[in-house]
């Protein structure tokens, strides 16, 4: 999910930013769209996780993303902002293996 320099929202670089920020043991509701890491991290940026991911009718960048956050990072278990940043960290680095290889 490596992305052009212009872009200015959600990515994966900013989540694991966003996610170095948080209460590492703090659980999230991860079935309450409102309320799951990716909302609140979107939340935080003022955008809308919820319109990127589910009222999209396209397949455009924004809902490529939030799709890709939302079961890439957030979806496995467990459900604490500690898990999310140790799976974004290993995406990211996958991401850059898949570039150098």
């Amino acid at each position: 999910m490596l992305q052009h320099s212009d872009w200015n929202g959600p990515s994966l670089g900013g989540m694991i930013q966003w996610l170095e920020q948080q209460p590492q043991d703090q659980t999230y509701n991860y079935s309450d769209i409102r309320k799951c890491a990716c909302a609140q991290y979107y939340d935080s940026m003022g955008k809308s996780f919820q319109e990127d991911l589910v009222l999209s009718k396209d397949l455009t960048d924004a809902h490529r993303i939030a799709h890709y956050l939302n079961y890439s990072i957030a979806a496995k278990e467990p459900h604490t902002f500690a898990g999310a940043l140790s799976r974004a960290r290993a995406a990211m680095a996958e991401s850059f293996d898949s570039v150098t290889a």
